[in-house]
């Protein structure tokens, strides 16, 4: 059965004020959120639309969209087209700032005070020189350990790398060497990955094949780990993942706790184009953002993350 998203329409047009749903809520109101709303964020939501309509015609856009968890609905000041109530509206509060829009707005930060979250890649260099892989303290390491043991994985530890040496997909071809080396060696680099969970761009790893579940790694384990890199460095954090990646959500789901007036933000490319012409963009936005010169690929959005 198709959404009735009149019965949305319908919803919004009775509220007193902004809404936010759980997507339980919104498929119980709508009759079921169709996969379009995940599968093809953040497009769907904009643009000129049967879901669009709905909301907008009882004065209302929405924001802090997160994909399968929730979506917060706000006045955006238009004159609803369908009330229940013949009565005066109150005055329409200011629309807050979408939660989705161009790379310009970058351009409040300064790219040496900002911490760059990437996730890794698939390719790897093999190789590497004797060493031990950098090990971290408390549930986290105990994780890694676990993960990398599973009979799925391909893993090999007897060379090691630095965490921006061992990666080497499209995303890090296109950022250049010369800038992640410069991004590790300041601190300023942290890595997702799906063998070691959460990396400083300098850990030393070895060589592993292993695709980044969610499954694989206790409940918000990760999610606390890239909160907490980004608590003790201080630094506004801008990151750069596919919209609907497994990387992507555990970003969404982190509990920032940023100190006043520090930002995180998310980087990602509007439009199916595939794997690797996403990851290639991805890594041209963070090479622009870097050098602060602008020019970034097209199609690149940027969503708030906190």
């Amino acid at each position: 059965m198709a959404a009735q998203w009149k019965l949305l329409t319908e919803h919004l047009a009775g509220a007193s004020g902004d809404v936010r749903f759980t997507w339980s809520e919104l498929n119980a109101i709508v009759g079921g959120v169709p996969n379009s709303a995940v599968d093809h964020y953040p497009q769907w939501w904009h643009g000129d639309r049967p879901n669009t309509r709905a909301w907008r015609a009882a004065g209302y856009e929405a924001i802090e969209i997160r994909p399968g968890v929730s979506v917060r609905f706000v006045r955006s000041g238009s004159v609803p087209r369908v009330t229940p109530i013949q009565e005066p509206r109150p005055p329409a509060r200011p629309s807050a700032l979408p939660s989705v829009g161009p790379l310009e707005i970058l351009t409040d930060l300064n790219p040496a005070r900002c911490l760059i979250v990437i996730p890794c890649s698939a390719s790897k260099r093999q190789g590497g020189r004797p060493g031990v892989p950098t090990s971290s303290s408390g549930g986290l390491s105990a994780a890694r350990r676990r993960v990398l043991d599973m009979r799925d994985s391909q893993t090999d530890e007897s060379l090691v790398l630095p965490a921006w040496q061992r990666y080497d997909g499209n995303l890090y071809r296109a950022a250049g060497r010369a800038v992640l080396a410069d991004l590790a060696a300041s601190g300023r680099l942290a890595i997702l990955s799906g063998g070691y969970g959460v990396l400083d761009g300098r850990d030393l790893i070895g060589y592993y094949n292993r695709l980044m579940k969610s499954g694989d790694w206790p409940s918000g384990l990760l999610e606390q780990a890239v909160a907490l890199r980004a608590e003790e460095s201080g630094l506004d954090v801008v990151a750069f993942a596919g919209a609907t990646t497994v990387y992507a959500k555990v970003l969404r789901r982190a509990p920032w706790r940023l100190a006043a007036g520090q930002t995180a933000r998310l980087v990602m490319i509007q439009g199916g184009r595939g794997v690797s012409a996403v990851s290639r963009s991805l890594g041209l936005a963070l090479s622009a953002f870097v050098a602060g010169r602008g020019g970034y690929p097209q199609h690149a959005v940027v969503e708030s993350l906190a």
